[in-house]
């Protein structure tokens, strides 16, 4: 059983998507900043206003970030185990995990045998690739001899 937790409140829906948009703020302001030319006292306002917007994004992105923590906090937070019945389906899920991860692993002798036939695929491939080239290259070759000749 895989344990996970619903998170599909609008809160933490709206939370994420102005997280996002004040991210692509803050990653878009020092090439908006490097942008804004340098010449009248008009540029300097622009250059200003740019800054402050980036800065509060900044402030606005790291406040989202805490409210949201706040709102919806971790299960494991701090390292902390909340519930013995939680630590003990985690741990039962884990080793199941590990378990499908095992038997899932392909002995190497498999590996061995199907190295070859993967050679001669990947052999058969380049080839059809070569030919297809060729091809082309011929087909324009004889297309601009014949024209221009």
């Amino acid at each position: 059983m895989i344990y996970t937790k619903p998170r599909a409140s609008f809160s933490f829906r709206f939370i994420e998507v102005v997280l996002t948009l004040l991210g692509l703020v803050t990653v878009i302001t020092p090439l908006i900043l490097w942008s804004v030319p340098q010449h009248h006292d008009f540029s300097v306002l622009v250059f200003y206003f740019v800054l402050s917007v980036g800065g509060g994004s900044i402030l606005a992105f790291i406040a989202l970030a805490r409210l949201q923590s706040l709102l919806n906090p971790d299960d494991m937070g701090a390292g902390k185990v909340k519930d013995l019945k939680d630590l003990r389906q985690r741990l039962a899920h884990w080793e199941q995990q590990q378990d499908e991860d095992r038997r899932a692993a392909m002995p190497p002798t498999v590996f061995k045998k199907n190295a070859l036939g993967e050679f001669r695929y990947m052999l058969g491939i380049a080839a059809l690739l070569a030919l297809a080239f060729g091809i082309i290259f011929f087909a324009g070759w004889t297309i601009i001899d014949v024209r221009y000749g």
